[in-house]
């Protein structure tokens, strides 16, 4: 883990390098001293808005094992957030399994669940990103490449289920639940998989499903809100595009809180609509610490009042 660390941190440094080579860094700057906090502020309140809807279906995948009030749920989320925020490749979302597994919950189903939940996620994304590329004009140059992640997201999800009941279908295997082969590891491994979704009612999907698009609509709007915050009029089908993008390149972190990664993506894709980079990047940056630092924050302390221990090489919750 230490490794994995120190490679995120160096790549991280390395892309903020090369972003300040391209761009004149007192251009940025300016941007970034002539933003209104008070709409910083307000993206904040709105981002813990998309925090609660996405804590609330969580909640209802973990209602098919135990009822759990709100807070109890919203919890270890944030501190999922706040471990993804300082360390890369997803190691948050087995820290806020281990973490609600503390009220009672079986490992197998708070795993299970974590991963019905961020799959979630990735069909609202791709269904988001379809929805707004009939609704609104995007640059040729950026059209192929949105639908084509859009579906591909879709598409990689929408296959678990299969994937994982045939997994259960291994295990069921004489031959194979009574050895000790390859094969029974891949079955037992893709089983948490098919748990997650056995446990889905129709209308839990569907409320899930609108609970997903609620908050990406809400992260929306705090891109608009930082954007005036610096003054820079962005249409609604630039912020849409932009943060599709940082959501995209998000969904496989490679540094600590994806900065630079975060960046890039905004910049790129505002490029496309005509928008200066040292404003794009302004934006970004913003944007990032509005979505990012309140709520490490907040999970950083609950991470350290609730004696949750996460070591180099594994991540568990101690003893209550």
């Amino acid at each position: 883990m230490k490794a994995r660390i120190l490679v995120g941190v160096g790549l991280s440094i390395a892309i903020v390098v090369g972003l300040l080579r391209t761009v004149p860094p007192r251009e940025v700057l300016s941007h970034l001293r002539s933003a209104n906090l008070g709409y910083v502020g307000l993206a904040c309140l709105v981002n813990f808005i998309t925090l609660v809807l996405r804590s609330e279906r969580w909640r209802l995948l973990l209602s098919s094992f135990k009822r759990l009030p709100l807070w109890t749920v919203m919890r270890p989320y944030l501190v999922g957030i706040a471990v993804n925020s300082v360390l890369p490749f997803r190691t948050g979302e087995a820290v806020r399994a281990y973490a609600i597994t503390r009220n009672g919950l079986d490992t197998t189903h708070a795993i299970s669940t974590v991963l019905a939940d961020r799959s979630f996620d990735a069909i609202s994304f791709g269904a988001l990103v379809i929805i707004a590329a009939q609704l609104i004009e995007l640059p040729a140059a950026i059209s192929v490449r949105t639908y084509g992640i859009a579906l591909s997201s879709v598409a990689l999800v929408a296959s678990f289920p299969i994937v994982a009941r045939f997994g259960r279908a291994m295990r069921q295997k004489q031959e194979i639940a009574h050895g000790d082969g390859f094969q029974q590891r891949i079955a037992k491994r893709l089983e948490p998989l098919l748990t997650g979704y056995a446990c889905l009612s129709g209308r839990q999907a569907l409320v899930g499903g609108l609970l997903s698009l609620a908050a990406w609509i809400a992260q929306v709007g705090v891109a608009l809100l930082v954007a005036r915050s610096v003054d820079l009029d962005l249409t609604l089908p630039a912020v849409v595009v932009a943060v599709s993008a940082v959501n995209a390149v998000a969904a496989f972190p490679l540094t600590p809180g994806n900065i630079g990664v975060f960046q890039i993506a905004f910049m790129v894709a505002l490029s496309a609509y005509g928008i200066d980079r040292n404003a794009a990047i302004a934006v970004a940056t913003i944007l990032q610490v509005a979505l990012v630092v309140p709520v490490t924050a907040v999970g950083l302390i609950l991470l350290n009042r609730h004696n949750y221990e996460i070591g180099f090489g594994r991540s568990r919750t101690s003893s209550s």
